[in-house]
């Protein structure tokens, strides 16, 4: 098959519903180094990328991808790619579980078939690092109980503050020194806002928004690397909130893109609160994800109501 592969020490957004099974202890088989198409490590993620058949005018709107991966045990996950410039097209996903996975991915232009039905593998070793993250899996929720936990059900303690320019700020001047700064502190939860980005989804996403994106990427890569859960904001300001177009761009663009490195601390959209009365009217996430997603407000000086800050509904595992 006509793609490449390439590893990236990333996070997978992973169901936050239910813990995963326990793997094997030390009567655990080894993977043999069979002939797979990539290779990563359990929690960390690998980036698979496609090339189209064909270039898209507008590849929002003419085409979507998506990659279920299935796991040794039979459990599938439905990850959805994501366009990348010309005819690059790119799906990240992190392995929870041990072993050789299979993949096929599905187009809406069953005609591409650079696209539809691509078939390959990846094989995930056991984590050897000492990151708690990776260690202990991913943060979920559990019905009844009011505080984040790994995916093995080891406690997990939020701390973290806001570095409110991060997309503007020089990346080794100045972002690198911060996220080694919070790590060296014990922080656990890396929270940023999208002041200063290059990119801007109101028109579109187009080849002028992606310089900014893979700026991105390569910031949050090291926020994952560094072993931090990445609370970002994606949207700041009351316009992008109350159009629904910008926010289904984010939703279909950009969450696959950057949801690999979030760990999956919820994602959030940052804004001043409304007038009273008012209320913000947020589309709900793509069915291919499994995330939790938060609306905070700044009341601007108004205390907020139930009207003004509202906490939308988990959605189930698949």
């Amino acid at each position: 098959m006509k793609q490449s592969l390439t590893l990236l020490a990333a996070l997978l957004l992973a169901p936050l519903a239910a813990p995963f099974a326990a793997e094997p202890g030390s009567a655990e088989r080894a993977i043999l180094p069979a002939a797979v198409d990539v290779v990563t490590e359990t929690w960390r993620a690998a980036e698979i990328t496609f090339e189209s058949a064909k270039a898209y005018a507008d590849p929002l709107n003419d085409a979507e991808v998506n990659a279920v991966f299935t796991s040794p045990s039979g459990r599938a996950y439905t990850v959805p790619g994501f366009w990348d410039g010309g005819r690059t097209w790119r799906v990240r996903f992190a392995p929870p579980e041990r072993g050789v996975w299979k993949f096929a991915t599905a187009c809406t232009d069953i005609s591409d078939g650079g696209l539809h039905g691509k078939t390959g593998t990846l094989r995930a070793d056991r984590y050897q690092g000492k990151l708690d993250i990776y260690r202990h899996g991913f943060i979920r929720t559990a019905p009844g109980v009011r505080y984040f936990m790994y995916a093995d059900g080891t406690p997990f303690f939020y701390l973290g503050d806001t570095h409110w320019s991060m997309p503007r700020e020089p990346f080794d001047a100045m972002f690198t020194c911060v996220v080694d700064r919070r790590v060296a502190q014990g922080f656990t939860v890396y929270q940023s806002e999208p002041l200063g980005a290059n990119f801007q989804f109101a028109d579109g996403l187009a080849e002028a928004d992606l310089p900014g994106l893979r700026d991105l990427d390569r910031r949050f890569k090291y926020i994952a690397d560094a072993g931090l859960v990445h609370a970002n904001a994606q949207l700041f300001f009351p316009p992008e909130i109350s159009n629904l177009r910008d926010t289904a761009y984010t939703a279909q663009w950009f969450d696959p893109r950057t949801g690999a490195y979030l760990a999956p601390e919820p994602f959030t959209s940052q804004q001043d609160a409304p007038g009273e009365g008012g209320r913000w009217r947020i589309p709900a996430k793509p069915s291919a994800a499994d995330w939790v997603l938060l609306v905070k407000a700044s009341p601007g000086g108004r205390s907020p109501n139930d009207r003004q800050l509202q906490e939308l509904p988990q959605p189930l595992p698949r």
